[in-house]
């Protein structure tokens, strides 16, 4: 979803309903543990994900899907047989997003 939509307000809900999210990849988290660098976080991001899906590790992504990434990944993680599901968090209008940020 969107920047502010609320992904990782979802995901801590998630984690208390599910076991199955394995390694949860929250690059806006990372970016905080970068000092604010978001080219280094996303790096980060990146390098976890990769690790998981080469040692075979379920993992949980928040993304905005912008870019060619997350659909190149969904492919690479299907054909390593991942199930993959998909929650897409949005907002009634843009500037409810831009106020949340």
């Amino acid at each position: 979803g969107v920047n502010g939509a609320g992904k990782s307000s979802l995901t801590g809900s998630l984690r208390a309903e599910r076991t199955d999210l394995g390694i949860v990849v929250d690059p806006d988290q990372l970016t905080a543990q970068c000092g604010g660098d978001e080219y280094e976080g996303g790096k980060l991001a990146v390098q976890r994900i990769e690790t998981a899906l080469a040692d075979g590790v379920n993992f949980t992504q928040e993304t905005t899907l912008s870019g060619g990434y997350p659909k190149r990944l969904c492919r690479r993680a299907k054909q390593a047989g991942y199930f993959i599901r998909l929650y897409y968090v949005g907002l009634d209008t843009a500037e409810e997003s831009l106020r949340r940020i």
